[in-house]
């Protein structure tokens, strides 16, 4: 037997052990109370396992899951984001290679040294537009591993880290394990040039700091124009090293960082960035903006006082007696 409710009431089954039919004359009352059966048209209802295959082709589990800050459960950390495919941000399914860094990027990060996270893609809902022809669109989400420091949107495929499946259904649902480290997650459309609203909920054991990736490049600065701006970026795979637990590449004007303790062979991603440091010109330019301030401040006060001093004595000169003339001498003489 299989208990069933309509969320939305009133309508319920109508055949074999519905309501009110016979077969539960066959039980007694105190059978029909612990099965908390009802003979009230609330939605809920009872099949037989064989009614409920006949008449039902699909069936989605729903999962419950605890954000609540208190809690004696494992509590899990939500990261909801939201976006469209729309404007040059339809690029299609990993099928498309040429055009599928052409989407909305997310990046996230796994602080543990493994995690298992959920992640769910929702589309907007199309049941107002159904009588339209209104329907879902085939959705999923492509993962990558990147480097630590990544701020900007991909340009290349990196290393696959996981994906979900791609279906004509309201959600897409992930439950996966990744190890410490960052990562870009691509949520798409099957083919290219579809358009939609979706939702990005990324649930992780500690703060997955999920944002959307949205500059394809650094910025330019206030005083870009003083500066050289960057030509490009570099990503050297090291294949083999030992004694790197530290790499100081601050000489050379790149950051650098090493995923692991690279006592033991693996992949280690440095990555530099070629331009010119820019802080050190901004501090020199913002204090010869001071200076020049300063400058023009003491500058105006002294050609005031200076100005003022001519003034006088020029109107001193107009008088014929020293009678006439002693109230400027005093001036004079104040502003000496």
């Amino acid at each position: 037997m299989v208990r069933m409710r309509n969320p939305w009431g009133e309508k319920e089954w109508n055949g074999a052990f519905s309501d009110n039919d016979p077969e539960w004359n066959n039980m007694s009352e105190a059978q029909r109370q612990k099965l908390g059966m009802a003979k009230e048209d609330d939605g809920e209802f009872w099949m037989t396992m064989e009614d409920f295959c006949k008449n039902f082709t699909d069936v989605s589990i729903c999962r419950l899951i605890n954000t609540q800050y208190l809690s004696l459960h494992k509590k899990w950390f939500e990261a909801m984001r939201f976006g469209s495919w729309t404007g040059n941000l339809m690029g299609g399914c990993i099928n498309n290679r040429s055009t599928f860094l052409q989407n909305p990027q997310f990046k996230f990060e796994i602080g543990d040294d493994e995690d298992e996270i959920l992640l769910s893609l929702t589309q907007k809902d199309v049941r107002d537009t159904r009588a339209v022809g209104g329907q879902n669109l085939p959705i999923g989400f492509f993962i990558m591993k990147v480097e630590l420091n990544r701020k900007y949107r991909l340009h290349t495929i990196h290393e696959k880290a996981g994906d979900s499946v791609y279906a004509r259904s309201r959600c897409v649902f992930l439950r996966i394990t990744l190890k410490k480290g960052t990562y870009v997650l691509v949520p798409s459309t099957f083919e290219s040039n579809q358009t939609g609203d979706f939702m990005l909920r990324v649930f992780t054991s500690s703060t997955s700091n999920c944002k959307e990736l949205v500059y394809p490049h650094p910025q330019p600065g206030c005083f870009a124009c003083l500066s050289k701006s960057a030509q490009g970026m570099s990503i050297v795979t090291v294949v083999r090293a030992r004694g790197l637990e530290k790499l100081n590449w601050t000489n050379s004007g790149g950051t650098s960082i090493c995923e692991n303790n690279c006592a033991t062979p693996h992949q280690c991603h440095l990555v530099a960035f070629s331009g010119f440091h820019i802080r050190f010109l901004s501090l020199a330019v913002i204090l010869a903006v001071i200076l020049a301030v300063i400058f023009a401040v003491v500058f105006a006060v002294v050609f005031a006082v200076l100005l003022g001093i001519c003034i006088t004595a020029w109107n001193c000169l107009a008088y014929e007696t020293y009678e006439e003339m002693s109230p400027c001498v005093h001036r004079l003489q104040y502003h000496d």
